[in-house]
């Protein structure tokens, strides 16, 4: 499966690896905190992919990370003052 488009960004989301979707303000040093939060937790970034509609408006990042995401990271990035939402892809994971 691939995905070309969420929410009317533009994007190659696969999910076959481990992924975060953020949905975020295009502000300057937002990648830099979503970096740090997975830095401090030892994820590394195998894949960062983000779209923006316009300057200063809303942009789509997609993170494709080598171990899954906690709910606990979740949270600390959702808790970013320019992020709106995020959700973690586990492909691992069986519902």
């Amino acid at each position: 499966i691939r995905i070309t488009n969420v929410d009317g960004f533009e994007t190659k989301l696969s999910a076959r690896s481990a992924t975060l979707v953020i949905w975020q303000y295009d502000r300057k040093g937002v990648l830099s905190e979503i970096s740090r939060l997975l830095a401090e937790r030892d994820i590394n970034i195998g894949v960062l992919r983000l779209s923006r509609k316009e300057k200063g408006g809303t942009a789509f990042c997609v993170v494709v990370i080598d171990s899954p995401a906690s709910p606990a990271l979740v949270e600390a990035l959702k808790g970013l003052p320019n992020v709106m939402d995020v959700r973690a892809i586990d492909p691992e994971e069986r519902a």
